[in-house]
């Protein structure tokens, strides 16, 4: 799979969420497509009452992109990929991965 969204809201937002089976996640990355500042940026994993965070207040600077995974990441069925930002309409989120079947 793969997916991009756009961040509309500097609360908590739910970009994938793994169903059925485990997911491989391949790729994690963000884009400022702004030169109106620099805006941080939280991912994490929530499964359960568990959460993991891949990145925590990390400033994506305008017009840059950045990339957090340097390898593989499994998430467990049930598990969810979310992000807040610090700013609306700027930053794109890019995710790529694959869901294991068998």
């Amino acid at each position: 799979f793969a997916a991009t969204t756009t961040i509309n809201s500097t609360g908590t937002i739910t970009l994938y969420t793994s169903t059925s089976n485990p997911t491989v996640i391949e790729k994690i990355g963000f884009a400022n497509r702004t030169d109106i500042g620099d805006f941080p940026i939280s991912i994490k994993i929530t499964n359960g009452t568990s959460t993991s965070y891949l990145a925590k207040n990390l400033i994506i600077p305008r017009y840059s992109t950045v990339d957090i995974l340097d390898r593989h990441k499994r998430i467990e069925t049930g598990a969810k990929i979310e992000v807040e930002a610090g700013s609306t309409g700027t930053v794109d989120v890019i995710i790529s991965g694959k869901k294991i079947t068998s």
